[in-house]
């Protein structure tokens, strides 16, 4: 599709100017309606008078308009986040929970293994008794990678333990 835009704007009556905008807004993957003025003019070696004539033409021709590739819709793990700041024991800035739990999986962790030690850090906290305000934000303990600390793997490690464990009389 997007090649297609550039062959039909190269057959086209924009001049060459015009052209070169639309080519440089493709290989930068951004709409011409936000390119940077001051790079773009830089790169073309065109004055900003000129930036905004080509611009104005390109807008004249919608059929140029180049959509980004990243657009389209990513995986959303919405329903696993919920799962996770359900149990996690302190609820405090949702919205930027959500930022780093989906930064978390692109980082290539797997969701469920951030749910387990959410859950297990949840029971950590309620046995250690500790007090709310020592308690990290869902953001900082996910950014902080925190489902991987020592003291919260040692607690995951003892708790299988002992529902493998025998039972003693």
């Amino acid at each position: 599709m997007k090649n297609n835009n550039l062959y039909n704007a190269c057959i086209s009556d924009i001049d060459d100017g015009a052209f070169r905008l639309l080519v440089y807004a493709h290989t930068k993957n951004v709409p011409i309606c936000l390119l940077n003025y001051k790079k773009a003019c830089e790169k073309l070696r065109i004055s900003s008078r000129s930036f905004y004539r080509y611009k104005k033409t390109l807008e004249e021709h919608p059929e140029f308009f180049i959509e980004p590739e990243d657009t389209k819709p990513t995986q959303n793990y919405t329903k696993q986040f919920n799962e996770f700041y359900e149990s996690y024991p302190r609820k405090q800035a949702r919205r930027n929970a959500e930022k780093s739990f989906n930064n978390a999986i692109k980082r290539g962790t797997h969701p469920y293994v951030i749910i387990n030690a959410a859950k297990q850090f949840a029971v950590l906290v309620e046995e250690r008794n500790t007090e709310t305000r020592y308690i990290p934000h869902p953001a900082t303990w996910l950014n902080q990678e925190r489902w991987q600390d020592e003291d919260l793997r040692r607690a995951i490690d003892t708790s299988t333990n002992q529902d493998l464990a025998p039972e003693t009389i």
